[in-house]
């Protein structure tokens, strides 16, 4: 049998498949308040009876939530913070993000004073100590933080909580109340602006929603 040859390799022609874009599902703000009071306290039924007590890593539990909203650092870059990154006087963090590149964000005052209650837990930390901790003293984890903010969810009763939608949320709610594109693409640490641009476009479809619902013709009522 004669060998076939041709000219040209075919598989040189074949396009490589583009990975499917991940749907953005940002927290509300009624989940991101819910998930808050969940991340405190606790409430089941008793003897007939509703009963509520507050967690044991409550301070800890919300910081990292604000943190998490007030930042939007990926999980791996929250479980690497170190206490020394983060300065609450000025309140920025240092953030060593994907190819150790370094950036710096800045969070608001209440968060930093969510993050001093939560230090003040822990007597005797030094500012090489892991900025959080689990429950257990140790560094806390990837999965770690994926178990903790699923439970917290599942008491708030909002479904498929995990930490990358804390990052989905800052984007978006960062974008409504005034952040420009490039500010935004800087403060995630993206190397281009492709995945800015999605969250632009849905900031966007956010604030046409708030528009209409604060139309002042469409709030006249009726017989306007």
């Amino acid at each position: 049998m004669g060998e076939h040859v041709v000219a040209q390799n075919i598989v040189r022609g074949i396009k490589t498949p583009s990975p499917d874009s991940r749907a953005i599902h940002p927290f509300t703000e009624s989940d991101i308040r819910a998930m808050l009071r969940a991340s405190v306290k606790t409430t089941y039924v008793r003897q007939g009876r509703q009963v509520s007590y507050v967690l044991p890593n409550a301070k800890r539990n919300r910081a990292i939530v604000l943190f998490m909203l007030d930042t939007g650092v990926r999980a791996s870059e929250l479980c690497d913070a170190r206490v020394g990154d983060c300065d609450l006087t000025n309140c920025r963090v240092r953030v060593m993000g994907k190819g150790r590149k370094e950036r710096f964000i800045d969070f608001d005052s209440k968060t930093a004073k969510t993050l001093w209650r939560y230090l003040s837990t822990r007597p005797g930390y030094t500012k090489d100590d892991w900025l959080f901790v689990t429950d257990e003293g140790r560094k806390m984890t990837r999965t770690h933080l994926m178990h903790l903010i699923r439970a917290i969810g599942d008491r708030a009763g909002v479904p498929n909580a995990h930490p990358h939608r804390y990052r989905h949320s800052y984007a978006v709610m960062s974008i409504v109340n005034g952040m420009d594109a490039y500010t935004l693409q800087a403060s995630l640490g993206h190397s281009s602006m492709e995945m800015t641009k999605r969250y632009l476009q849905l900031a966007q479809a956010d604030t046409a929603k708030i528009q209409r619902r604060s139309s002042p013709v469409a709030n006249l009522g009726t017989g306007t």
